[in-house]
């Protein structure tokens, strides 16, 4: 074997690298971009969050497909308000516990993750009957001229027992303006029971 064809078969090989290497840097971002993550919902049908739980969202969300994991035992419901900062995350899994038990571990949890509540809890009754409490949180601005973002929650036993834990996130402002729809989207959580 010679050096020219020793020279070429290096060219051959570098170019194939190279290839492959515009390929994955090129291509497959482009087909990511195309894949659908977030997909539109039919109005005022019922979503299942998880372990037989159930929530009828507002109108003008979308599914976020990456994050939601609906399941038998368990599971989350991850909602979009397209063009807008407000997400709605919602837990379900099966629970033996007290509601007021519920309660305090979310107030834990919004403080372990930097957060803390705004106010005590209050009272709350789904359309289906179940009780429970809701109440709102606060997240400290994470920089000069940064949004004040925050949050309400909600936390309900429903059929099963399964508890569901609903967050809803974003900047104070259009907290309150959804401030509507967030109320009917926590009063319409159900659960069919874990079958």
């Amino acid at each position: 074997m010679g050096v020219g064809s020793v020279r070429w078969n290096t060219t051959v090989g570098g170019l194939a690298v190279l290839a492959v290497l515009a390929t994955v840097t090129v291509l497959l971002p482009w087909v990511n971009d195309q894949v659908r993550v977030d997909r539109p919902l039919t109005p005022g049908a019922a979503c299942l969050i998880g372990a037989g739980a159930l929530v009828t969202p507002p109108l003008g969300v979308e599914l976020d497909l990456d994050h939601s994991r609906p399941g038998r035992d368990g599971g989350q419901l991850v909602l979009r308000v397209p063009g807008q900062d407000l997400r709605y995350v919602l837990v379900a899994y099966g629970y033996d516990g007290s509601l007021d038990a519920a309660v305090t571990h979310v107030g834990v949890r919004l403080r372990h993750e930097g957060g803390y509540p705004a106010g005590a809890p209050t009272s709350i009754k789904t359309d289906g009957g179940a009780v429970g409490r809701q109440g709102g949180y606060q997240v400290p601005r994470a920089g000069t001229g940064a949004a004040a973002r925050g949050g309400r929650y909600a936390v309900v036993i429903v059929t099963g027992p399964v508890l569901v834990t609903a967050y809803v996130i974003g900047r104070a402002d259009l907290l309150e303006r959804a401030a509507g729809s967030i109320d009917a989207t926590f009063r319409s959580i159900t659960g069919a029971g874990r079958s």
